[in-house]
């Protein structure tokens, strides 16, 4: 479904929809690997343009990130990586306080 809105009906937004609501569920199932993947496939698209794509980016890069941190093993430092990633988009699209908590949750990680 996620293809055929993205690339025959070329509508991003049902495209969109459709990742949040897979991404759920599998993130229901523990399933926090796919989850990630489809998080992270869908912010790289190009379709979107100016500060909407970088909010929506840096949210769903943090998703992807808590994906990473919620695994049977967690995957501490790609954690990270995503967050000062979210942050980076979070501090493109204007958010600063935002970019400020994405930091601050990563420098956790390499602190310690």
């Amino acid at each position: 479904a996620i293809q055929t809105y993205r690339d025959i009906c070329k509508n991003m937004v049902l495209a969109e929809r459709c990742v949040l609501l897979s991404a759920e569920i599998l993130k229901s199932q523990s399933k926090y690997s796919e989850a990630a993947a489809l998080l992270i496939r869908l912010t790289s698209e190009n379709t979107w343009k100016g500060l909407d794509s970088d909010l929506r980016s840096a949210l769903l890069l943090e998703q992807a990130a808590h994906c990473f941190i919620n695994m049977k093993s967690p995957m501490v430092r790609k954690y990270a990586f995503h967050m000062i990633l979210a942050g980076h988009r979070f501090s493109k699209a204007g958010q600063k306080k935002h970019a400020l908590r994405c930091y601050c949750q990563a420098m956790q990680v390499y602190k310690g």
